[in-house]
């Protein structure tokens, strides 16, 4: 029998999930809900936008799945103060592992986690709740990842290392292991971490140089 579904979120993220869950045919998707004073239409993907406010009186929590598809806005911080309030309201919130991810143990993964398309958690490693592993990203064995945080695409976290509560990994970037990432942080895209990290604090990568001349001109 398939639970009743609403996503919280109608952003790019909530889009994702709202494929995702069709496509695994577990839940009837219900429709979305925002925060009353952020709705500005009324339906996102042809169906309806319900106001987050009011889902505890139009929905039975013991009868609703929730799904909190949020991004990762002031350091994951909007997405929590949702989980946290779904949670109190009791509603039944959900995860998602993709069948073409790869997670060594499905219990690893915290409530309302998703695990997109060929990620991968090798035996050992933990996520925490409310966490985002985007395509392709790497969690290494025995690793430990607290709770809300995202990981962009590509994102690598090595064996053994700790990524703390409420941070962002930007695409491609890379965590060594025994590392410990301190809670709040944002590692940019293609930053390499080799020690560990100050809390609160944004590392990036060197940009790119721009070089001279066309690029017809340059031999590869």
């Amino acid at each position: 029998m398939k639970r009743d579904l609403i996503i919280v979120g109608t952003g790019d993220y909530a889009e994702c999930a709202a494929l995702y869950f069709t496509e695994q045919g577990k839940h009837a998707l219900l429709g979305f809900a925002e925060e009353r004073a952020f709705i500005t239409k009324a339906s996102f993907l042809d169906q309806p936008i319900f106001p987050f406010e009011d889902l505890s009186t139009t929905f039975s929590a013991a009868e609703l799945t929730v799904f909190v598809a949020i991004g990762p806005g002031r350091i994951n911080t909007v997405r929590e103060r949702i989980f946290l309030q779904c949670a109190k309201l009791g509603f039944r919130l959900e995860s998602f592992i993709h069948p073409l991810a790869y997670v060594a143990d499905p219990r690893s993964i915290g409530v309302n986690s998703c695990v997109f398309p060929f990620a991968c958690v090798e035996p050992g490693a933990r996520i925490g709740n409310n966490c985002v592993l985007w395509t392709g990203s790497h969690v290494a064995h025995h690793s430990i990842v607290g709770d809300h945080c995202f990981f962009g695409p590509g994102a690598r976290v090595s064996g053994r290392s700790e990524i703390r509560s409420h941070c962002f990994l930007g695409i491609n970037s890379t965590v060594r292991d025994h590392v410990v990432v301190s809670e709040r942080c944002i590692i940019g895209a293609g930053a390499v971490i080799k020690k560990s990290t100050t809390p609160g604090r944004v590392y990036s990568a060197k940009p790119a140089d721009l070089l001279g001349g066309d690029s017809l001109d340059k031999h590869i």
